[in-house]
C-alpha cells in the first residue's frame, strides 16, 4: 500500500521505479553470479592441482609452494593485471585443502570402478607388505573388462595394525567386498604370492574365498615361482655367499676403505666406479652383482692385494681360485638369463596367457642351454667361455636339468590350462572336440561343452576373422572382432581367461608408490588418506572435475 501510495499506479514515477528496481536486480545477480563462477574456478583449479601432484607422488606440503610459485609467475607475467594476480592468491592450496582434494576426487575415481564392476566378471591379484611405519598393508588390485580394454586398477589398500592371518585376511577381504556392494562370485581368479596366509589349505585366504566361491581359480604369481625356482644348489651358494662377504667387505667394513677402493677403481680407470650390494628382495639384484663384481673383478683383486689382513686375504684367495672362477662366470651367464626372463615377466597390463607363454619359451631355452654346455658349444654362456678348461661341466648341466625340474613342477598348474590358453591366443589351431574344450569345462563349470564346439567350429570358418587375426592382437581380437551376438560361449570362456592376473606384479609396485608417498607425507597421512592418494598415482581413471565443483557449490547453496 505504501508503495502505491508513493507511485501511482500508471504513472511515469512508478515506471521508473520498477525499472530501477530491475537494473539493481540484474547488477546484484551479475555481481553475485560472477563470484560464484570464479569460485568455481577457483575450487576446480585446486582440483587440477592437486590431482597433477597426486600423479606426480608429491607430497601435500609442497601445495602451499606451489601456490607461491605460481602467484610469483603471475606477478612476473601479469604485472598489469591485478586481477589475474589475485586470482593465483585466492587459490586453495594449503596441505589440509589438497588432502581434502585428494579425498574428493579419490572417492570419485572409485564410484567410477565400483560402476564399472558392479556389471561384469573380475580378477584380483592380492598382496600384503608393511609400510615405512610397520603397519601391514594388504594391496588388491583388479582387472576386468571396461567395454572397450582390459584394464587394471587398485580395488583398495587395507591397513592391518595386528596379526595378518589368512583369517585376517579374509575377514578383511570379505568385509571390504560386502561393504561396497561387490559379490564374491563375480571374481573369475585370485593371484597371490603364495604366503602361507594366502594359499594355507584350511584357513589360507584363497580356501576361504572358495568356500563361499567353489568355482574361484588361484593362481601363484609367475615372479615369485621363478625366484623360487632360481634357488642356488649348496655349491653354487657358497661362491655368491662368497660374493657377497667380497662386496660388504669392500663397501660397509668402514667409509674410509669404501672411499679408497672408489678412488683406486678411478685411478685405473675401470669399467665402473664400485660394486652393487646384494639386495635378496630386489628381482634382479642377483644376476646385477656377479655382472658387475665379473666386469671388473681383475681390479678387485689388485686392490684386496694392497689391504693386509686375513679377511682380504681370504677374499684374494677366492679371486684367484679358477674353479670358484669358472662358477661365477656360469652364475653370471645363467643369472642374465633368469633376469632377461623376469623382466618379461613384469610390467603392468600383461595376461597370464602371455606369462604362460612366456614361462613355456623360458623351459624350452633352459633345454637349450643344457644342450649347448653338453656339446661345447657354449654359444648362451659368453661369460663361461673364458673359463672353458676349468668348468665342471657336468655339474653344471646338472644344475641346469634341476632348474628345468623345478620350473616344471612349480609351474604344473599351467599344464591344466595350456590347451585354453592355446586356444584364447590363437582359436584357429585347435580342434573343436579337443582337450581345451574340456579344460575349459573344468575350470569354468557354467560353460556348455557342446556350444562351444559348434561355435568355434563357425569362428575357424569365417575367412575374415582368420585374416583378422594375424593382423591384431589377441586382446583386441577377442573384445573388437568376436561378436559376442554369434561367439557367446567363446568370448566368455576368452574375457575370463583375460582378466586372469599371471604375477602380482601389479602389488608389489602400488608397494613402492605406497612408501613413497608415506615417506613424503609423513606429518599429515593417515591410513585412509594413504590409499587415497595411492588411488590417485596408480589410476587409469580421470576424476569428473566438473562434476565435482557442481557438488561442492550445492553443497555449500544449501
Amino acid at each position: 500500500m505504501d508503495f502505491d501510495h508513493k507511485y501511482p499506479l500508471g504513472s511515469r514515477l512508478r515506471s521508473d521505479k520498477i525499472t530501477s528496481l530491475k537494473d539493481g536486480y540484474s547488477h546484484s545477480t551479475n555481481i553475485i553470479s560472477k563470484a560464484t563462477c570464479a569460485q568455481e574456478k577457483a575450487t576446480e583449479a585446486s582440483l587440477r592441482c592437486v590431482w597433477v601432484m597426486a600423479k606426480h607422488r608429491k607430497p601435500f606440503t609442497d601445495a602451499d609452494m606451489v601456490k607461491q610459485c605460481m602467484v610469483t609467475t603471475a606477478e612476473t607475467l601479469f604485472a598489469e593485471k591485478k586481477d589475474v594476480v589475485e586470482a593465483f592468491r585466492q587459490l586453495p592450496l594449503s596441505d589440509t585443502t589438497a588432502i581434502r582434494r585428494a579425498e574428493i576426487m579419490a572417492q570419485d575415481v572409485f564410484k567410477q570402478l565400483s560402476e564399472k564392476l558392479k556389471t561384469g566378471k573380475f580378477s584380483i591379484a592380492v598382496d600384503e607388505s608393511c609400510d615405512i611405519r610397520d603397519t601391514a598393508q594388504l594391496a588388491m588390485y583388479v582387472r576386468f573388462f571396461d567395454g572397450e580394454k582390459f584394464v587394471e586398477d587398485l580395488l583398495s589398500l587395507i591397513p592391518h595394525n595386528n596379526r595378518t592371518t589368512g583369517e585376517d585376511l579374509f575377514n578383511s577381504v570379505q568385509t571390504f567386498l560386502s561393504n561396497e556392494g561387490f559379490d564374491v562370485n563375480q571374481i573369475v581368479s585370485i593371484t597371490t604370492d603364495g604366503a602361507p596366509a594366502m594359499i594355507g589349505t584350511h584357513r589360507g585366504l584363497v580356501k576361504r574365498l572358495q568356500d563361499l566361491n567353489p568355482n574361484l581359480i588361484s593362481y601363484h604369481c609367475a615372479i615369485h615361482q621363478t625366484a623360487l625356482c632360481a634357488k642356488l644348489s649348496d655349491e653354487y651358494s657358497n661362491v655368491m655367499s662368497m660374493v657377497i662377504k667380497l662386496v660388504n667387505f669392500l663397501r660397509s667394513k668402514s667409509a674410509l676403505q669404501h672411499r679408497q677402493f672408489k678412488s683406486f677403481l678411478s685411478e685405473v680407470s675401470a669399467d665402473y666406479d664400485d660394486l652393487l650390494v646384494h639386495n635378496d628382495i630386489r628381482w634382479l639384484s642377483r644376476g646385477q652383482v656377479l655382472r658387475r663384481l665379473w666386469e671388473i673383478r681383475v681390479h678387485v683383486e689388485e686392490y684386496l692385494h694392497t689391504i693386509p689382513g686375513k679377511r682380504a686375504e681370504e677374499l684374494y684367495t677366492f679371486l684367484r681360485d679358477a674353479a670358484s672362477m669358472s662358477i661365477l662366470a656360469f652364475l653370471v651367464d645363467l643369472t642374465g638369463h633368469l633376469n632377461d626372463f623376469n623382466l618379461k615377466l613384469q610390467g603392468r597390463n600383461h595376461n597370464v596367457v602371455d606369462l604362460h607363454n612366456s614361462v613355456a619359451s623360458f623351459k624350452n631355452k633352459l633345454s637349450l642351454f643344457k644342450s649347448d654346455l653338453e656339446t661345447g658349444g657354449m654359444l648362451h654362456f659368453p661369460t663361461l667361455i673364458s673359463c672353458r678348461d676349468t668348468a665342471d661341466v657336468h655339474q653344471m648341466t646338472s644344475s641346469l636339468d634341476r632348474l628345468l625340474q623345478n620350473f616344471q613342477h612349480r609351474f604344473q598348474e599351467f599344464e591344466s590350462v595350456k590347451d585354453v590358453f592355446l586356444f584364447v591366443k590363437n582359436p584357429f589351431v585347435v580342434q573343436a572336440n579337443g582337450t581345451w574344450c574340456d579344460q575349459a569345462k573344468a575350470s569354468f563349470p557354467d560353460v556348455e561343452k557342446a556350444k562351444l564346439q559348434l561355435e568355434l567350429i563357425d569362428l575357424q570358418s569365417d575367412e575374415v576373422l582368420k585374416m583378422r587375426h594375424t593382423e591384431t592382437t589377441c586382446e583386441t581380437f577377442w573384445t573388437t572382432l568376436v561378436l559376442d551376438s554369434k561367439y557367446p560361449h567363446l568370448r566368455k570362456v576368452a574375457f575370463n581367461i583375460l582378466t586372469m592376473f599371471g604375477s602380482t606384479y601389479v602389488c608389489e609396485s602400488a608397494f613402492s608408490t605406497m612408501n613413497n608417498i608415506k615417506s613424503r607425507n609423513r606429518s599429515v597421512l593417515t591410513d585412509n588418506h594413504l590409499c587415497n592418494c595411492l588411488r590417485l598415482a596408480l589410476t587409469e581413471l580421470t576424476p569428473n572435475f566438473k562434476a565435482l565443483v557442481h557438488q561442492r557449490t550445492c553443497h555449500f547453496s544449501h
